[in-house]
């Protein structure tokens, strides 16, 4: 049995939290393609496509798919805790992650000047008022948010001891 560190649960999480849009579309194509995963049709003739073992293949499908839908559960579960401007920040966030900024191997992580700019303008938008949140406010949100997920992950059973 492998053990996983914090930080490889953190990142996990919140690649988990970033690509939350991909994770439910994959899970509902997955979902639509289940029909898919019953017995074949012997006919009598070879059929060299399905190899292997159908019934570990099924298993293994159908444990991806509760493994992804665990993970779901587990962000929106998160996300219902979130304020409204915890709530936009993430919004923010997975935009900018969706971007292609060049990843910088120091100084200040691409996304934060986007979702910095980008907050700013919602705030004065909602609040009317200005507003300049800091670069350690951002960075704070975003280690509860991924604290919290992974929490509730590890209850729901998403990481694997």
């Amino acid at each position: 049995m492998i053990r996983i560190t914090d930080m490889q649960q953190n990142r996990k999480a919140l690649y988990m939290i970033l690509h939350k849009q991909d994770l439910c579309e994959q899970y509902a194509r997955e979902m639509n393609g289940i029909s898919f995963l019953g017995a074949q049709n012997l006919d009598g003739m070879p059929h060299g496509s399905n190899t292997g073992n159908p019934t570990q293949q099924k298993a293994l499908k159908l444990t991806d798919i509760e493994s992804r839908k665990s993970w779901i559960i587990a962000i929106e579960a998160m996300e219902d805790t979130l304020p409204e401007n915890q709530i936009e920040f993430l919004r923010l966030r997975r935009m900018a992650e969706t971007m292609s900024f060049k990843a910088h191997e120091k100084g200040r992580p691409s996304w934060v000047a986007y979702v910095q700019s980008h907050y700013n303008d919602w705030y004065n938008k909602r609040y009317g008022k200005e507003t300049c949140i800091s670069v350690d406010t951002l960075k704070s949100w975003q280690a509860r948010i991924v604290e919290k997920t992974v929490r509730i992950a590890i209850y729901n059973g998403c990481f694997s001891f």
